[in-house]
């Protein structure tokens, strides 16, 4: 039985981790006057972490690849949850 408590939080890492970097970059980038190099790296490190948080948090079982077969953060979320089955 899988539920959020034995391992969900696990697959909610991930996703918080990209969330805590966007905020932080926004603040960064908000609160400090920077070079241009340093800003535009900012803004490209905070527009990477919002593409990797919605890619991971996208309910999905990889048909391809390295990964073929395993589902992706945002369907172990909702499998946990109990809101859609979990394949083994």
């Amino acid at each position: 039985m899988y539920n959020l408590f034995s391992w969900g939080w696990g697959s909610l890492g991930g996703p918080l981790i990209s969330l805590l970097l966007v905020v932080a970059m926004l603040v960064v980038y908000l609160s400090f006057l920077m070079r241009p190099f340093l800003e535009n790296l900012v803004i490209v490190t905070g527009v990477f972490n919002v593409i990797n948080l919605g890619v991971t948090l996208t309910p999905a079982i990889y048909s391809n690849g390295s990964y073929a077969g395993h589902p992706s953060d945002g369907y172990r979320i909702i499998a946990a949850l109990g809101k859609r089955q979990m394949h083994p």
